[in-house]
C-alpha cells in the first residue's frame, strides 16, 4: 500500500503543474474525503466556530485548492467551492487550534503530513485567530517530506514567521 504511494511521489517533478491530487494512487491514500462528509464537516465549523466566515473558508479553499488539481465540489447551494479534503483540513485546524490556544507550548509536531494541507490551514487560521505558532515539525516518508517542501513553497505567504 505504501510503496504505490511512496513511488507515486517520486513521480512528481513540478507541483504547481502537477494533477496530483486527482491521481487514483494520491486520492486512495489521503484525498478521499466524501462531498457528504465535506458538507458535514462545514456544519460542524459553521456550528462550532460560527466566528469563521464563508470568506475565510473560501479564501483558505483558494489556496489550499490552487495546486495540485484536486477534485472539487459546490457546497451550501453553490456558495462554496472547494475540496472536501480541505474543508476537513479546515475543521481540524480549528479544533487543534483552539485546543493549542490553551497550552503553554509554541509548537506543533504532525506525523504522516501528505503535502502539508493541514499545515497551511493552520497557519492560515492561527492569523485570524491571533494564536501564536513558532515551529511546526513534518514527521513522514522522505517522499512525503519532499512534496510538502515544495507545495509550500508555493505558499510562502500563508506561514510568514513560522519556522519548519
Amino acid at each position: 500500500m505504501y510503496s504505490n504511494y511512496t513511488e507515486y511521489l517520486k513521480t512528481i517533478n513540478n507541483v504547481a503543474q502537477s494533477n496530483f491530487k486527482s491521481n487514483p494512487i494520491y486520492i486512495d491514500m489521503l484525498d478521499h474525503v466524501s462531498f457528504d462528509l465535506g458538507c458535514e464537516y462545514l456544519k460542524l465549523i459553521e456550528t462550532e466556530f460560527p466566528y469563521i466566515t464563508k470568506e475565510q473558508i473560501i479564501e483558505f479553499l483558494n489556496i489550499n485548492d490552487k495546486y495540485g488539481n484536486p477534485v472539487k465540489y459546490n457546497f451550501n447551494n453553490d456558495k462554496i467551492n472547494g475540496n472536501a479534503t480541505s474543508i476537513r483540513y479546515i475543521y481540524h485546524a480549528l479544533l487543534i487550534l483552539n485546543y493549542y490556544k490553551n497550552i503553554n507550548s509554541t509548537e506543533i509536531v504532525e506525523l504522516g503530513c501528505g503535502y502539508g494541507g493541514l499545515f497551511l490551514a493552520l497557519c492560515f487560521y492561527s492569523k485570524i485567530l491571533n494564536i501564536k505558532i513558532n515551529k511546526y515539525y513534518f514527521i513522514d516518508f522522505p517522499e512525503a517530506c519532499n512534496l510538502i517542501k515544495n507545495y509550500i513553497s508555493l505558499n510562502k505567504n500563508v506561514f510568514d514567521g513560522i519556522d519548519y
